[in-house]
């Protein structure tokens, strides 16, 4: 290496343009991968409970866990009205379409699952299905 090139290295670190560029890139990527993190330990949780994941339901449903999560929202927030929209403008669909849709990979969930899988990962006596903020808050305080 000539002494110009370790110059030029040294420049282009101490640069604070490039350190700035440099910090957005690896924010960028972090972002992204704590996105698809996320995401995944959702899945993880769901696949627990024999949810499909070949059903719409299902993915709106990691969708709708995620938005609410990554919003910090607590338990008085209306899905209808804060959730459902953003995935109707994602997956270009009707807010009853997402709701339906999310409502059957429930029921078939809560059909195809084991009672007792059902019983101990909601902390249930008795064996009822399982409503959609409870399913969200659940999967979310196992995250």
């Amino acid at each position: 290496m000539t002494i110009k090139e370790e110059y030029y290295v040294f420049d282009y670190i101490i640069n604070p343009i490039e350190n700035i560029k440099i910090v957005e890139v690896i924010t960028n990527y972090v972002d992204k991968y704590s996105f698809l993190n996320l995401k995944l330990k959702i899945a993880e949780e769901l696949s627990k409970l024999n949810f499909k994941f070949s059903y719409n339901g299902t993915q709106y449903l990691i969708d709708c866990i995620y938005e609410v999560y990554s919003r910090n929202y607590i338990w008085n927030v209306n899905l209808s009205k804060e959730i459902f929209p953003i995935l109707s403008i994602k997956y270009n669909k009707p807010i009853n379409t997402i709701h339906n849709d999310i409502k059957h990979a429930i029921n078939n969930m809560y059909f195809d699952c084991e009672e007792e899988i059902l019983k101990k990962y909601f902390n249930y006596f008795e064996l009822e299905k399982p409503k959609l903020k409870n399913l969200i808050f659940k999967v979310i305080n196992n995250l």
